[in-house]
């Protein structure tokens, strides 16, 4: 999370909005089916993911898109769903997913930033404690992957979020 926080705060530009600590309900489904989105704008609802690896993080973003992600990444199946989930939830049909790792001249700055939140252990990692890559090497620090939800997904999604409805017993 702050991680999340600093990509946000000093990296992404003034159109977007934090928005992670919302919770947002399904219009359709609120009893049922809620979501948080990390940052958004009027067109894309945007979830920031900050890799603890290298390995993770370049799985992510090779070949820099979701249909790469889903398949090289353990997790991308996961992020991919939530970002279908976050777009029927908001109505919006776009997603882009954030993926951050910072350049090794930033470390400094996160672990200043990590100390202000009070995480002190971060600012006692050496270098190859936490991940970083090169200056001006192969990979970006941001790495932005946008997709279009299609509709198919958003109708298969919705319908198992029904059918789990079914199971859930009702607070009394």
């Amino acid at each position: 999370l702050m991680l999340e926080m600093y990509v946000f705060t000093e990296k992404l530009g003034m159109e977007y909005k934090l928005s992670s600590q919302q919770t947002i309900l399904h219009p359709d489904y609120p009893d049922i089916w809620a979501g948080s989105v990390d940052t958004s704008r009027k067109d894309v609802v945007s979830d920031i993911k900050c890799p603890f690896t290298m390995l993770s993080f370049v799985q992510m973003v090779s070949g820099g898109t979701i249909e790469a992600m889903r398949e090289n990444s353990s997790s991308g199946e996961d992020y991919y769903w939530q970002g279908v989930s976050n777009a029927c939830i908001t109505g919006i049909n776009e997603v882009e997913i954030i993926v951050y790792c910072p350049y090794k001249s930033e470390i400094e700055s996160i672990k200043s930033f990590a100390e202000a939140y009070g995480l002190k252990w971060v600012s006692y990692a050496n270098e190859y404690d936490l991940p970083w890559i090169h200056d001006g090497g192969e990979f970006k620090d941001i790495n932005k992957i946008r997709f279009t939800v299609p509709q198919a997904d958003k109708d298969l999604l919705t319908d198992r979020v029904k059918e789990a409805g079914k199971l859930l017993t009702p607070l009394t």
